[in-house]
C-alpha cells in the first residue's frame, strides 16, 4: 500500500443530499481498491450549513458567542462525515471517523475566519495503520486559545490543502459538482444554435490565474495556502480522473464534449446482479441500462425490473446498443460467448467470474477486467465499469488541446465571498 495518501474532499454540491452518498462511496473505493490509502474531507451535506446559520442569526441580540456560533456550524461537517462512514462500511470498505480534536487539528486566527496551524500527523499515521480509509469532517479545527474555530465559508477546501501538504499526499483532489475550473460559469451559459461558444475548460491553472477566475468553486483561502506552500490539487468532478490542475504550470484550455452515460449489457440478475442494477440506477448520469440477460423473463425478484430490458436470448441482447457488458451470471457458456463478442468489437468486458477467462485463456483474459473476479462484488464491478467510463472521458479530453490562451476579459465563475463571511 502506498505509504502517501491521497486526499479527496467533497463539497456540499456533490453532497447535496443522503441519495448521494453512493456515489461518493464509489468514488472512494476507486482508490482504496487500487491499494491507496485515502484521507477524505466533507463539507455538510446540502444546504445544511445555511440552514445552521439561519438558526445562529436567530440570537443576534445580543450577539451570541463566537464558540457557541462555531460549535453549532461544525455539526453539519460532523454529521457528514458520520454518514459517509456508515455508507462506506456498508459498502465493505474499512474506515475511520476521525475528528478534528483527534488528530490535533489547531487553527489560529479570527474564530470563524481562521486558518490551519498544525495538526498531529502521526495521529494520522497511526490510524492509517488499522484503517485505510479515514474521514474528517472539514471546515472546522480546535483554535490556538482553546474551543472551536472555523476556517471561513468553503473552509473544507482549505481543510483538504492542508493536510494533503502536511502528509505529503500523492494528490488532492477537489471533488466539486463541475468538472474543473472554467474560463467563466458553465451553468451561466446555456448556448444555443446561434449562441456564442461554450466556455473553455482549464486543463492548468497558475495560482494567481485561479484566484481571478474560480469565484467561490474553491476557496480563495485555499488557494493562497496552495500558492504559499508552491502545492498542487486538481479541481475535478465526481467518479472523473481529470480535471484542472492548480499550480505554478502555464495556463492552457481544453474543450470537453458533452458526457454520455456509458450504455451497459447486464448478464445475470441474481443477488450480484441486482446489487449491480441497483448501483447503476444511482449513478443514471453515468450509466444506462440498455439490456439483462436472464433465463427466465417471469421469474419473480426483489427488484422490479422494466419488462423490455429482459431477454433470453444472448444474440439478440448484444445487438442492442452497448458500450460495455458486465457479466455475474455465473453461466460460463454465456459469459464466454459475450466476452468472445466483445473480443470481436473491441468492447470491453467486465466479469465476476473468472470461469470464463480460465477456459479462453489469456486471449480473453485481455478484454475482461480482473480485480471484479478477485472480489464478486457488486461494489467491485462497477468500479470497473467507472474505471472505463472515466477512461473513456480522459481520452476524449485529452484528444484535441485547443491551445486558446486566457483573456483578461474572463468572468468570474461565482462572486468571491468577502473575508470572514459566512452567508
Amino acid at each position: 500500500m502506498n505509504p502517501n495518501p491521497v486526499v479527496l474532499k467533497f463539497g456540499s454540491s456533490v453532497l447535496s443530499n443522503r441519495d448521494c452518498l453512493p456515489a461518493v462511496v464509489h468514488d472512494i473505493y476507486r482508490y482504496y481498491r487500487r491499494g491507496h490509502r485515502v484521507l477524505v474531507v466533507v463539507s455538510a451535506i446540502g444546504r445544511h450549513t445555511d440552514l445552521l446559520l439561519d438558526e445562529a442569526k436567530f440570537w443576534i441580540d445580543p450577539p451570541a458567542p463566537d464558540t457557541a456560533v462555531a460549535e453549532l456550524l461544525a455539526t453539519g461537517e460532523r454529521q457528514s462525515a458520520a454518514l459517509l462512514t456508515m455508507a462506506l462500511h456498508r459498502a465493505g470498505v474499512e474506515a475511520t471517523l476521525l475528528t478534528p480534536s483527534a488528530i490535533k487539528l489547531t487553527l489560529r486566527g479570527d474564530r470563524l475566519d481562521a486558518s490551519p496551524a498544525s495538526v498531529d500527523v502521526e495521529a494520522i499515521q497511526r490510524s492509517f495503520e488499522s484503517s485505510p480509509v479515514l474521514v474528517i469532517p472539514g471546515f472546522s479545527g480546535v483554535h490556538e486559545d482553546g474551543g472551536p474555530a472555523l476556517m471561513g465559508r468553503g473552509g473544507s477546501d482549505l481543510t483538504a490543502v492542508f493536510l494533503a501538504h502536511v502528509l505529503q499526499a500523492e494528490q488532492c483532489r477537489l471533488v466539486k459538482d463541475v468538472d474543473g475550473i472554467y474560463e467563466s460559469d458553465p451553468a451561466a451559459d446555456t448556448p444555443t444554435r446561434s449562441a456564442v461558444r461554450r466556455p473553455h475548460r482549464y486543463g492548468g491553472v497558475t495560482y494567481d490565474e485561479a484566484l481571478r477566475v474560480s469565484g467561490e468553486l474553491v476557496q480563495p483561502k485555499a488557494l493562497e495556502y496552495l500558492r504559499g506552500q508552491k502545492s498542487t490539487a486538481r479541481v475535478t468532478g465526481l467518479l472523473l480522473e481529470d480535471g484542472t490542475d492548480i499550480g505554478a504550470e502555464s495556463t492552457s484550455v481544453r474543450d470537453r464534449p458533452a458526457m454520455t452515460p456509458l450504455k451497459v449489457l447486464l448478464l445475470g440478475l441474481g443477488q450480484v446482479g441486482q446489487g449491480v442494477y441497483r448501483h447503476l440506477l444511482q449513478l443514471g448520469n453515468f450509466f444506462e441500462i440498455t439490456g439483462i440477460h436472464v433465463r427466465d423473463q417471469h421469474k419473480k425478484r426483489d427488484i422490479e425490473v422494466p419488462g423490455v430490458l429482459l431477454s433470453t436470448d444472448i444474440e439478440e441482447l448484444m445487438s442492442r446498443p452497448h458500450d460495455a457488458v458486465v457479466d455475474v451470471s455465473g453461466d460460463a457458456s454465456t459469459a464466454s460467448a459475450a466476452i468472445e463478442a466483445c473480443h470481436r468489437t473491441g468492447r470491453p468486458a467486465v466479469t465476476a467470474s473468472k470461469r470464463p477467462v480460465a477456459d479462453r485463456g489469456s486471449e480473453l483474459g485481455r478484454f475482461a477486467a480482473g480485480s471484479a473476479g478477485c472480489w464478486p462484488t457488486a461494489e467491485a464491478v462497477i468500479a470497473d465499469l467507472i474505471d472505463i467510463h472515466a477512461q473513456r472521458t480522459a481520452v476524449a479530453v485529452d484528444a484535441p488541446m485547443q491551445g486558446r490562451q486566457q483573456s483578461e476579459s474572463h468572468k468570474a465563475q461565482r462572486r468571491p465571498r468577502r473575508k470572514g463571511e459566512l452567508a
